[in-house]
């Protein structure tokens, strides 16, 4: 069962600061300060808005982040000339934002908030980590609208993990879904990643 969407607050986000109500999250989520090697920025979150950035040509584009949390990513990938935005459904992880990224980010439930976007209004969205958060019989019609949205779309799963709170599957079964054909998903547990 996954956790419901009032459960993505302090407890999941920063749980060493508040009464811990589960184990599916994070004691601190923070700019990890870590060295990276020759060609790191020193800090996680900008390393992995670096990569996307490279790997999936991001200058220029329009970008959407799904599952943004306290918008990292968003705020970095904005740094690097990207129009990006994200959304979140938690009002504590956006409020935890900088000033300079909150007015990109949307505080909504994807089920329901992506209906606002226009067909195609973006060029590329993605998601780290997002997808194992919904039930399968939601997992249809949100990827429908992902495909609207979206040109193309890119999104990073977790193949092992705690099955208590997420919904764990392979890439193989994540293919099965009804994505478009732009789709690349990829996963941390192996180096491959499936093209529909």
């Amino acid at each position: 069962m996954v956790l419901q969407t009032n459960e993505y607050d302090i407890s999941y986000f920063d749980g060493a600061k508040a009464t811990l109500r589960h184990n599916a999250g994070y004691s601190n989520y923070e700019r990890w300060i870590r060295d990276g090697g020759e060609n790191s920025l020193g800090e996680f979150w900008k390393d992995k808005a670096k990569e996307l950035f490279d790997t999936y040509s991001l200058n220029g584009k329009k970008v959407l982040e799904l599952g943004c949390a306290k918008g990292f990513i968003v705020e970095d990938l904005r740094e690097m000339g990207v129009d990006c935005y994200g959304l979140d459904v938690s009002s504590y992880a956006i409020g935890e934002a900088t000033d300079i990224v909150k007015p990109f980010l949307t505080i909504a439930d994807a089920k329901t908030g992506l209906s606002k976007y226009k067909d195609n209004e973006f060029d590329i969205v993605f998601s780290l980590r997002f997808l194992e958060c919904f039930e399968d019989v939601e997992l249809t019609e949100l990827i429908t609208e992902i495909n609207r949205i979206s040109k193309f779309q890119f999104h990073l799963v977790d193949e092992s993990g705690n099955e208590t709170y997420y919904i764990i599957k392979s890439l193989d079964e994540w293919i099965k879904y009804n994505f478009s054909k732009e789709t690349v998903i990829y996963s941390n547990q192996r180096d491959s990643s499936l093209v529909k």
